[in-house]
């Protein structure tokens, strides 16, 4: 990656886990955080995603990409208002982080239903064929098992879909590791004789996540059709805070994943590089550390919503996403 796309990538890194930690003491403090779900471990493989996305493309998320949808172009203080569950954030207070939406940004938000954002891939795809736009199309282990996904490639691979399906093996589904659901081991091994480009990426290397991406947009954007990413990480913190990780894994093995830090891996690789003038990493952090502070103290100060809007944004009407080319 080039100065700019590299600095950019260990911003939104450093973001992403500097929200980790706050959720993190904010629990530990006794305030709530609905439906959190710790990113640790896979900022690499979620910036890397969002950041080889283009303005107008769209994006669906798993509820533990922070750093994708800041990279997307959500703003960080509407992101942790949404993670708090406050007036700040995008949805006023009344979806959370499950639920973050922007038709500016392409990102049309998710539902709870498992399974059901396939079909909703190759509806956006469907649009996005006409304008030159692509559908960046991440999953979860529990949600690639769903047969949805296999009705969603084929019919992408029949229409030449711009769909990008990124699979995000970060080990586990909740207690159950990867290897325990898909007969193939990993997540795209079923997928290697559908006529679409299968590959396995480092998903701790956001240069390697952001590189094969880009490659296949490119291949996608030129009428070719779908491609499958399995993007290879590890969750290090527990599913939920309330998850009791230790009955299904040894704090042995998480220690040798917290030694492939995927930030620590793009700090070192910005000490040794050749730019010119040499990147300030002491600055970049705190200078992240301050927007944090920001943002959370603003979404803290920033009210729930209130009851008498308990029957608001149920309907859609007129002019609510405002404008996008090619939906």
């Amino acid at each position: 990656m080039d100065r700019s796309t590299t600095l950019a990538a260990y911003r939104l890194m450093l973001t992403s886990r500097g929200i980790d930690d706050r959720c993190q003491r904010l629990l530990a403090s006794g305030v709530r955080v609905p439906n959190y779900h710790s990113g640790v471990g896979q900022e690499a493989m979620s910036v890397g995603v969002g950041l080889s996305a283009q303005s107008n493309d769209y994006l669906l998320f798993t509820y533990r990409d922070f750093g994708m949808l800041l990279a997307k172009g959500i703003d960080l203080s509407v992101l942790v208002g949404d993670l708090l569950l406050r007036t700040s954030g995008g949805s006023h207070g009344h979806g959370g982080i499950m639920h973050v939406v922007s038709a500016d940004h392409g990102v049309v938000g998710r539902n709870s239903i498992f399974g059901s954002r396939f079909g909703i891939a190759v509806g956006l795809g469907l649009a996005a064929g006409r304008e030159q736009q692509v559908v960046m199309c991440p999953f979860g282990e529990a949600e690639g098992t769903r047969g949805p996904l296999y009705e969603a490639l084929n019919l992408a691979c029949l229409l030449r879909l711009p769909v990008i399906f990124v699979a995000e093996n970060n080990g586990f589904s909740i207690s159950a590791r990867t290897e325990a659901l898909y007969s193939a081991g990993g997540m795209s091994g079923m997928f290697r004789a559908a006529p679409l480009p299968v590959a396995v990426v480092d998903g701790n290397d956001v240069g390697a996540v952001y590189h094969a991406c880009t490659a296949a947009a490119e291949y996608a954007r030129a009428g070719l059709g779908p491609a499958f990413l399995e993007m290879k990480t590890y969750r290090v913190d527990p599913h939920i805070p309330a998850d009791d990780d230790s009955r299904y894994r040894s704090a042995e093995e998480v220690e040798v994943w917290r030694q492939r830090d995927p930030i620590a891996m793009c700090e070192r690789r910005v000490a040794e590089s050749a730019f010119a003038p040499p990147i300030d990493v002491a600055g970049i952090k705190a200078g992240v550390d301050a927007e944090l502070d920001e943002a959370f103290d603003g979404a803290l100060q920033s009210p729930g919503p209130d009851m008498a809007s308990l029957q608001e944004h149920l309907y859609y009407q007129k002019g609510m996403w405002g404008k996008r080319s090619g939906g």
